[in-house]
């Protein structure tokens, strides 16, 4: 686990169309494969400032299989170790970063380092130990704008960065995808360069306008050891550093120019902070492309650097930078180390060896304690001694007569000095498996309390899920609850609210009485005015005279019969000053109904003034014809009547007088009568403003229900019909699987019967029919998937080391028909089809082997 250097390799890429018309030439000269030269106007080198050397220079001839075997195949293979890796590509705009790291891929001459690194990657899958099982995940994301977005979910366009001590640094929440074939891989790639941001300047018609960076996880289970080892590799892309002058950058181009130039510029200054031993502090979060890879430059990861340069005069200035860059980054020093995760049941077997060891150890050092005792040679002392019996019934009868054979003799000072020596070294070992057994048992504690906390935290969140759940349940019961005391205040609300019209008609009934009785009084009072002006005496009945003092008795009798009543209510309850609010109700209308007699009295003595009017006319009609005597006596008859009259009228004034003053006391008792009925309708309303709020509450609270209600059963309903849609899904997948398994079975059993009876011609006939029956196993047997369905479903699937796949022939590739999404892990076992159709091995002349490979 010693530091290493960051591997750096330049490629310096040919001249393009735009570099030969600006009149451009080569300005760069590769003199021996570590080295380069920047000459001066093209023509000689200015000094060693201009001569860089890296790990390997490659110049405009190059290949791409000759970058990747070089640069990334080394990386690739330590990430199959459990290293961690990363291939990173720098360089300015348009100098052939994308097409060094990702190229064509359909082309077998111009592929990039990843679909090379896919290869290469299931190749040492193939050639592992078959109790190897691994799991592949495939992750693409781009930081665009300092910001990161998941290629294979664009919607996810702002994730995070998150770092812990299990994980190290890793982008949250990102989406990742298994893989078992390259197929697979190749089309997640076509998915996430589909999604890059890419845009057209004066010098890139494709120009990248993000980083994009390719993580690839690889883990590998032992089964026999049950240890688990996690590889992740980086392939990162990095977009190009622009100088506007040239790219023609405007609007929403050179806001990502001035991002990408941001980024970059804080890469370097994390370079600059690395390689200057001065510097603390190293600005990794000043950015996310170095937040990511702060792993990959100065950490836990195996780092090659690609650097990527224009050989043209025109771009002389941005090559000199690059290569400045790379020569800081190689600097740079990361400490790897393998990534292996124990398992709790690796760290027991590591305890039962260990004991084992330590018993063997034991009986062994009892063994020899014994021969030394035999043999007069004291113990060293700090040793324990084990009695003679204990070693005795450790060693057998065998040992113990060879030991008195072979030391029957005197020991030799030279045996002597090489058995305290093996002793020594015994006991040396000894301590060490001691140390080891001890860091076992601190490891299996330290799980233990590990399990202890996880299992407390379950119970934890069970006692709370509980809690919730016996919460829900009271709210439920509470909700009903309250739905019922909402339906009794409804009932009581319209109860009290029909009381309170039933009391307000009643006190409306009473307020219309007293102002009719009133206006009445008021009446006679006006019209007893104005008889008194006008000096008219009218004539009454004698009987109606004689009845009168009777008609106000009575009046004054049920006045006082209403006074006593409401006397003796005024100390009841709140109900009984309601009843007798209601009696003196009756008690007023009673009045009302002598009052009316009073009219009916009124009217007959306006008739009767009338008649006397008349009877006056007459009489002064008739002066003219009679004497003054009988004029005298009439006019004193005449004056003894009015005389009458007006004392009659005065008895009537004092009588009304005095139904006034009743009537008046009457509306005194009829106020305080009042008082606690108004006091008890204001309570009422009070009640009833109390109720109704509280019945809004309860309203909007239902409302709220309800609408909850709809989601949920909207939710339930769109469940359903997904699980719906699953069912059916599963039962068409049913159906082609049982029909893939009868469609393999009828192959099988046909190139069985062919392998059996038919002829060496027939047999390599069917080479190309036994490699699809192959094909047709692998997909429907369970060892393989159809290309991107492993993607689409996210299900892992572990693929085991030694599985040999079944291969197109060399045309097919070549022709870009996809040949590799038809390569599928096979169990270990599995014969491999050559491309001419003969099985490897001498597996042609065996027919139960043929028929098991097909």
């Amino acid at each position: 686990m010693s530091a290493e250097n960051v591997k750096v390799v330049c490629r310096v890429r040919p001249l393009n169309d735009k570099e030969k018309g600006e009149g451009g030439i080569i300005c760069v000269k590769v003199p021996e494969e570590k080295t380069i030269q920047l000459l001066d106007g093209g023509k000689k080198s200015a000094g060693d400032d201009r001569t860089f050397v890296f790990d390997r220079t490659f110049d405009w001839n190059c290949t791409q299989r000759q970058v990747y075997d070089f640069a990334a195949r080394p990386i690739i293979e330590s990430v199959l170790r459990g290293f961690n890796g990363t291939v990173l590509a720098y360089g300015q705009t348009s100098s052939g970063k994308t097409h060094t790291m990702q190229g064509v891929i359909e082309d077998q001459e111009q592929r990039g380092i990843i679909p090379r690194m896919v290869n290469t990657i299931f190749e040492g899958v193939d050639a592992a130990d078959e109790h190897i099982e691994f799991t592949v995940k495939v992750a693409i994301l781009e930081i665009y704008m300092e910001k990161i977005r998941d290629l294979l979910d664009p919607s996810k366009d702002n994730l995070k960065v998150h770092e812990d001590k299990v994980h190290g640094i890793y982008v949250g929440d990102i989406t990742e995808e298994y893989v078992t074939c390259e197929q697979d891989v190749f089309d997640i790639m076509r998915i996430g360069q589909e999604n890059r941001s890419v845009a057209a300047t004066n010098m890139n018609a494709h120009s990248s306008r993000s980083h994009l960076v390719f993580i690839l996880s690889i883990s590998q289970r032992n089964l026999h050891d049950l240890s688990v080892k996690v590889g992740k590799l980086y392939l990162v892309d990095l977009a190009g550093s622009e100088k506007v002058a040239k790219t023609g950058a405007a609007g929403s181009t050179l806001d990502e120019a001035k991002m990408i130039n941001k980024s970059l510029s804080a890469l370097g200054n994390v370079i600059n902070a690395l390689t200057d031993p001065k510097t603390s502090h190293v600005p990794y979060r000043d950015s996310k492309l170095t937040r990511i890879l702060q792993e990959s430059l100065g950490g836990n990861s195996k780092t090659c650097l690609i650097i990527t340069a224009s050989p043209s005069s025109y771009n002389e200035a941005e090559t000199l930078s690059t290569l400045r860059f790379g020569w800081r980054a190689k600097q740079i020093k990361n400490v790897a180390k393998v990534n292996q995760e124990r398992s709790v049941e690796e760290l027991k077997m590591l305890l039962e060896k260990a004991e084992r060891t330590i018993e063997e150890q034991k009986g062994r050092i009892r063994l020899l304690e014994e021969t030394l005792r035999t043999n007069g040679i004291t113990v060293p002392g700090g040793i324990s001694k084990a009695p003679a019996a204990e070693a005795a019934a450790a060693a057998s009868g065998m040992h113990h007569s060879k030991s008195e054979k072979t030391f029957s003799k005197p020991p030799k000072p030279e045996e002597e000095a090489d058995e305290e020596s093996e002793f020594l070294q015994l006991m040396e070992e000894l301590y060490q498996k001691k140390a080891e057994l001890k860091e076992q048992s601190e490891a299996i504690t330290e799980l233990n309390r590990h399990v202890q906390s996880v299992n407390e935290q379950q119970k934890t969140v069970e006692a709370e899920n509980q809690i919730l759940v016996n919460r829900i349940a009271d709210l439920s019961v509470t909700c009903e609850q309250l739905q019922y005391e909402r339906q009794e205040q409804l009932d009581t609300i319209q109860q009290l609210e029909a009381s309170r019209k039933a009391v307000e008609s009643e006190l409306k009934v009473l307020q219309d009485s007293q102002k009719n009785l009133l206006a009445q009084i008021s009446e006679k009072d006006k019209e007893i005015d104005s008889m008194a002006k006008a000096g008219a005496v009218p004539t009454i009945p004698e009987d109606r005279v004689a009845d009168m003092p009777k008609v106000a008795a009575a009046g004054s009798s049920e006045i006082a019969k209403i006074r006593e009543q409401l006397l003796g209510q005024e100390g009841a309850s709140a109900s009984e000053e309601l009843a007798g609010s209601t009696d003196a109700a009756a008690a007023g209308g009673e009045l009302s109904k002598q009052m009316h007699e009073l009219q009916k009295f009124k009217l007959s003595a306006l008739a009767q003034m009338e008649q006397l009017k008349k009877q006056n006319d007459d009489l002064r009609k008739g002066v003219y014809g009679k004497g003054d005597g009988a004029w005298a006596k009439e006019r004193e008859a005449m004056l003894a009547d009015m005389q009458r009259e007006q004392e009659q009228v005065a008895d009537l004034k004092v009588m009304l007088l005095e139904e006034r003053k009743k009537a008046e006391d009457l509306k005194e008792m009829l106020k305080d009568g009042e008082r606690p009925l108004r006091r008890k309708v204001s309570q009422l309303d009070r009640n009833l403003e109390q109720l109704t709020i509280m019945y809004h509450k309860l309203v909007s609270q239902n409302s709220g229900l309800k609408v909850e209600c709809q989601v949920n059963d909207k939710k339930i309903q769109r469940k359903e019909q997904r699980i719906a849609q699953l069912e059916r899904n599963l039962k068409e997948a049913k159906a082609k699987y049982e029909k893939l398994l009868q469609q393999c079975a009828n192959l099988t059993n046909t190139v069985e019967h062919m392998y059996r009876t038919g002829t060496i011609a027939g047999m390599a006939g069917m080479g190309a029919g036994g490699a699809a029956a192959a094909g047709a196993g692998s997909s429907a047997g369970g060892g393989a998937i159809a290309p991107g369905s492993a993607r689409r479903a996210n299900i892992a699937r572990p693929l085991k080391g030694g599985s040999h796949r079944v291969r197109r022939p060399t045309q097919a590739r070549e022709m870009g028909e996809g040949g590799e999404g038809d390569e599928s892990p096979f169990r270990g076992g599995i014969t491999t089809i050559t491309e001419e159709g003969d099985a490897d091995g001498g597996d042609a002349a065996d027919p139960e082997k043929r028929g098991a490979g097909a």
